[in-house]
């Protein structure tokens, strides 16, 4: 392991304070890949086989729709995405997307069960990390419901990006719109 691998992984708050010696098993775990900028990283409905470190470039995450494709979030160098697939391996919730050439990491189901089965110090360290990125994401989540359902507002934070809609109160029980949504994000 090279001093600059692991100065980049450190920096990465899912990898943040694992100890150099535990690192090396993170290291020979992650697969370097290249995507070009449109290429299909995978596809909404594919088997969740790997999660994904970010090394340069940007990716976008996306909804299909019967009409054009709904973007979730964007992440950029040094970000995670996919992870949810190292906890349950359920098809993905939505598709990835190079938005320009992408170096990534990729880190394999099976390689991270196998860490875990083996009750590495590292596998627990980044199941915590998961959890905290996850219960994140959700309260995020959660805010921008409400924000689009209650407040009818469209907000844009770096984060995940919500279209605007204008439904109130009372149409949101027999709202179509609301009902896409919950089926969307209970998949």
């Amino acid at each position: 392991m090279t001093a600059t691998s692991y100065d980049f992984l450190n920096d990465i708050p899912l990898f943040k304070d694992v100890p150099q010696s535990q690192m090396i098993d993170v290291l020979r775990m992650l697969r370097p890949t290249t995507f070009n900028a449109g290429e299909l990283i995978f596809r909404q409905g594919d088997e969740g086989r790997a999660a994904f470190v970010i090394q340069s470039g940007a990716v976008e995450i996306f909804l299909n729709s019967t009409s054009e494709a709904i973007v979730l979030a964007r992440f950029q160098a040094g970000e995670l995405f996919g992870e949810l697939a190292l906890i349950d391996g359920s098809p993905r919730s939505a598709g990835a997307r190079a938005m320009t050439r992408c170096e990534i990491l990729c880190l394999e189901k099976r390689e991270f069960d196998f860490l875990r089965a083996q009750h590495q110090p590292v596998a627990f360290h980044l199941l915590r990390s998961f959890s905290d990125e996850l219960c994140a994401r959700i309260r995020d989540t959660n805010d921008q419901i409400d924000q689009l359902l209650v407040r009818g507002k469209s907000d844009q934070r770096g984060g995940p990006v919500v279209t605007s809609a204008r439904v109130t109160q009372q149409d949101v029980p027999s709202s179509n719109l609301f009902k896409r949504w919950i089926s969307k994000l209970s998949k």
